[in-house]
């Protein structure tokens, strides 16, 4: 079976629900605490640091609070956002 790119890009409805219930209690002003897996990677601590900046500058207070410390390989990845 053959899909198209518009159905490999199409996002299913509950999904979409979903997201726009989360995207509703994005508020500014709320605060958020966001975390990856121990022994963070590049890929958590990437992820976490591009997520963390996307809710600051929609206003969030953010903090990130990972069960292990933030390797100081990726330290230049949080800037100011700590």
């Amino acid at each position: 079976m053959s899909h198209t790119a518009e159905e490999y890009l199409k996002i299913p409805e509950s999904r979409r629900t979903a997201i726009e219930a989360l995207r509703r209690e994005l508020v500014p002003g709320r605060r958020v605490a966001l975390s990856t897996h121990m022994n963070a990677d590049g890929d958590g601590c990437g992820s976490e640091a591009a997520l963390a900046r996307m809710l600051t500058q929609l206003g969030l207070d953010v903090r990130v609070v990972n069960p292990t410390p933030w390797p100081e390989l990726f330290s230049f990845l949080l800037g100011v956002v700590v």
